[in-house]
């Protein structure tokens, strides 16, 4: 990463609860950052595309399981390839990004159930949207479900509890 980081990247990178911006390791990871969202954005194509509740119930086991876990499964092969070649490792998942994997995870589940219970154009809708956020960070690094996490955390005047220093939780001038 060069001398002094894109200050509205770092603003992304710790809103989501990455912390440690300065590490020049960052360089070899930023693209892999959106490896995640961005597989789990064409996942919920191909689910929608096919109307598949059992896409959609799969996918929201994986971003549960992402939820729930420091390393997303789909930065797997990464950590078994690219990390043991000697590259960085992806940095843990804060609680704001694992906060976007459990919506994520709800999300699909409800997708899922939505086919099921014969209701295609809700699961159409909610299909439709969750690409739409899913590709957000895939392509900008700004995460909405990390932005609503803390968003909350301000609107509830609680203490930082996300990781990463977070521009918004700065004190107003």
């Amino acid at each position: 990463m060069p001398e002094s980081p894109d200050p509205q990247l770092t603003a992304r990178l710790a809103m989501q609860g990455f912390g440690e911006l300065d590490d020049p390791d960052w360089a070899a990871v930023l693209p892999w950052l959106r490896v995640a969202p961005g597989v789990c954005a064409l996942w919920a194509v191909a689910a929608t595309g096919t109307a598949s509740p059992a896409s959609w119930a799969w996918l929201g086991v994986v971003a549960a399981i992402g939820s729930l876990s420091p390393i997303h499964p789909m930065d797997l092969p990464y950590h078994f390839l690219g990390h043991r070649r000697g590259a960085p490792s992806i940095p843990s998942y804060g609680i704001p990004r694992r906060f976007a994997c459990a919506v994520a995870a709800l999300w699909g589940w409800a997708t899922a159930i939505a086919l099921v219970s014969g209701r295609p154009t809700t699961a159409a809708i909610l299909g439709a949207a969750f690409v739409i956020l899913a590709a957000i960070p895939a392509l900008t690094h700004f995460c909405v479900p990390s932005w609503f996490f803390r968003l909350s955390e301000y609107v509830l005047a609680l203490p930082p509890i996300g990781g990463g220093d977070c521009p918004a939780r700065r004190p107003r001038a």
